[in-house]
């Protein structure tokens, strides 16, 4: 029932996003009949039927809760190239205050205004035995997260990619400490930095907590 409601809070997240994530989650949603959903989502949306509604901005500061209402466990790990235009990105988080897994994953880069705009979802709940093993904690097991992203629609220059946690029932983003840095120039991509420090200090701080 946990796994079953774990994948329930993934597709709304995608449901949420349907109006800028249709690449990315077409595991999720039949591609064929994608469009056909997607209108009657918003117009459920629209008539009230739906709660939150479809989220109308692909830019995540507008959506980021600034009242830390929640508080969100967890690091974006690693953004790797994998060849072609494309980079894998993982990681964990958990909500604090459930113990659970998150709700959703939602993968961003920065445009060249320094916006954070929605990129991805990922795929949840991927088994992590060696957090269960150093936090001493069996709510670590599935947090893992992992997604490919494609960097097609990524500026030039270098790009802050950034994971977020995602609360399907206040439509509302909380930042998962780890900023990765990948250079794109023309058609050649590579990861230039990664802000490991800020990551580590956070998992230290959470240990601290626990203890």
């Amino acid at each position: 029932m946990q796994l079953w409601r774990q994948n329930y809070l993934k597709y709304k997240g995608c449901l949420l996003l349907i109006n800028f994530t249709h690449d990315n989650c077409q595991n999720l949603i039949d591609s064929y009949y994608f469009e056909s959903y997607r209108q009657r989502a918003r117009y459920l949306s629209e008539m009230g039927f739906l709660h939150p509604g479809l989220i109308q901005t692909n830019r995540i500061q507008d959506l980021v809760n600034t009242n830390n209402e929640r508080e969100v466990e967890g690091l974006f790990e690693k953004l790797e190239f994998i060849g072609g235009n494309n980079l894998l990105a993982t990681g964990w988080a958990i909500f604090s205050d459930t113990g659970l897994p998150v709700d959703a994953i939602v993968l961003s880069y920065d445009n060249s205004q320094g916006e954070s705009i929605v990129s991805a979802v990922a795929d949840m709940t991927i088994s992590r035995p060696y957090l269960v093993q150093g936090f001493k904690g069996q709510k670590y097991f599935k947090s893992g997260w992992q997604k490919v992203l494609s960097t097609h629609k990524f500026p030039q220059g270098n790009i802050n990619v950034k994971a977020w946690a995602l609360d399907t029932d206040t439509a509302k983003f909380y930042l998962i400490p780890g900023i990765h840095i990948v250079n794109k120039n023309g058609q050649n991509l590579s990861v230039v930095s990664i802000n490991r420090e800020e990551g580590r200090r956070k998992r230290e701080e959470g240990r601290g907590k626990r203890e």
